[in-house]
């Protein structure tokens, strides 16, 4: 197979990849966009030698990079919609590569997995007592709804304070369960919940029923987090991936609208 075939294949990319100094230059442009040769091995810390046939390869065999009169190379768009998305997508799974190694992506359709990199713009939360702080800062910085789905959740008299609080302020509240949740409540759970009722009553709080909640998703309009689950089992929530990123958020917003739109309507007492 000769190079002009090869450029149609769907591995041709990893191949291209899968060179370091290639790699390198790629990710540059991503960065800064178009830069002459003496300014990407001012920005790599290599001589120009060390890369000069690699960028001649991307560009005259490869055709990946277009050159303007001035010298200056650029990523053609298209090589700049893959390869952030590869990029994006590698990042955040290599550097928690520990962390998959004991769990997974839950039943997450395909449509929200090829949408993943954008979790590279995460940070990731260790610990239930950090993970009760964040959940508790989120809550508090909520204007206008708090979402959640859960697999399992301790009841928490002060989480429930905030709640409570901004419910008097007119925020909405919607919540996912599983049917096989593990809700743990406390002593007071039964006056919590008739506390709550008035805002039941006005449509301030919904909830709904899942048969199986794989991911548990806690969010904002603001910032939200996101527990995945141990292979095979549930959801880990000792860990979660956080951040106040738009295009996170949105990925945690449209995931929630898709649970939600395939839960059903949660029909005894709690919160």
């Amino acid at each position: 197979m000769d190079s002009d075939e090869y450029k149609s294949t769907s591995h041709m990319p990893f191949f291209i990849l899968g060179n370091g100094h290639r790699y390198d230059l790629i990710k540059l442009l991503l960065q800064h966009d178009k830069l002459k040769p003496i300014q990407m091995a001012k920005k790599l810390g290599i001589p120009l030698q060390n890369f000069s046939r690699d960028l001649s390869t991307l560009y005259r065999q490869w055709d990946w990079l277009t050159r303007d009169k001035d010298d200056n190379y650029q990523l053609k768009p298209w090589v700049q919609t893959l390869c952030r998305v590869l990029f994006s997508t590698s990042s955040f799974i290599t550097k928690n590569i520990e962390y998959w190694e004991e769990h997974d992506f839950g039943d997450i359709p395909d449509y929200f997995m090829q949408q993943i990199g954008v979790f590279d713009n995460t940070h990731r939360i260790r610990g239930k007592t950090r993970i009760a702080e964040k959940w508790k800062s989120i809550y508090k910085n909520a204007d206008n709804y708090i979402y959640n789905t859960f697999y399992e959740a301790e009841y928490s008299k002060e989480i429930m304070d905030i709640v409570y609080e901004k419910l008097k302020n007119g925020i909405h509240t919607r919540t996912i369960f599983s049917n096989d949740s593990h809700m743990l409540f406390a002593n007071d759970h039964k006056e919590t919940t008739k506390k709550f009722s008035k805002f039941k009553i006005k449509g301030q709080i919904e909830q709904r029923t899942k048969n199986k909640v794989s991911v548990s998703v806690v969010m904002t309009e603001k910032e939200a987090f996101v527990m995945f689950p141990r292979i095979k089992g549930q959801v880990d929530i000792e860990e979660a991936f956080y951040s106040n990123n738009r295009d996170f958020h949105t990925w945690c917003e449209e995931y929630f609208e898709y649970c939600w739109c395939d839960a059903k309507q949660f029909r005894t007492g709690g919160n």
